[in-house]
């Protein structure tokens, strides 16, 4: 009982510096959504993986990381962009396939080193990328009020909470057990599915906890984890 007391009185001394791996981790989620996401995406298309992951990441930063007060806002960086890193990390990609296959790229002689010649092949792609994502985000921002993130989350808002309820979990453990009596990884295609829901619910979760440590009356009640 002792050990408990002082551990707890330690952590909320030492809070911030314990908060430190949460922060970096789960509290910059989408980063990693977002360029992971567009790298695998990539391989498919047969494109270079780190290109495709940098460009998905200067998307979401360009529409989810709005510059206040000369600071960068990191709002969205956690669950509540997960949809945005998503729907970006394939906007960008898709892009990029579709201008390198049909060839809408600066060539430069073959005497040029690969390396600087990449660099310019990519100016297209990012140019691109920034002409239609950016004006899009000021355009919902000036109709809306809002910038995309935030409306891509009023759009699914419904989705999630409903996620987030019993009959939704019964659901999810229903179609999971059926898909593997029809010899078909239920796990994979249900948690593929339902995971960003159940994210996002885990981050409203885990943003609860570091707010009111004592508390879990605000704690929804899904926990990400459905067991199959």
């Amino acid at each position: 009982m002792g050990f408990a007391r002082a551990w707890l009185q330690f952590s909320l001394d030492h809070r911030d510096a314990l908060m430190l791996p949460f922060n970096f981790s789960m509290g910059v989620m989408t980063l990693f959504i977002a360029v992971g996401i567009a790298a695998s995406l990539a391989k498919h298309h047969h494109l270079d993986s780190l290109t495709a992951g940098m460009l998905s990441l200067m998307s979401f930063l360009l529409v989810a990381a709005p510059l206040k007060d000369g600071q960068i806002s990191t709002a969205y960086f956690s669950g509540q962009g997960i949809f945005t890193a998503i729907l970006v990390a394939i906007y960008s990609t898709e892009l990029y396939a579709f201008l390198k296959r049909h060839n809408i790229t600066i060539r430069l002689p073959p005497e040029v080193p690969a390396g600087v010649a990449r660099s310019f092949e990519i100016l297209i792609p990012v140019l691109a990328i920034i002409l239609t994502l950016h004006p899009l985000n000021l355009f919902i921002e000036a109709q809306l009020g809002m910038i995309i993130p935030e409306a891509i989350m009023s759009l699914v808002k419904p989705l999630v909470a409903a996620s987030d309820t019993l009959p939704a979990i019964l659901l999810s453990v229903l179609v999971c057990q059926v898909l593997w009596f029809a010899g078909i990884h239920g796990a994979l295609i249900v948690t593929g599915i339902m995971n960003p829901f159940w994210m996002a619910n885990l981050s409203v979760n885990q943003a609860a906890m570091a707010a009111a440590p004592l508390s879990r009356t605000s704690m929804s009640r899904a926990s990400g984890i459905t067991i199959c």
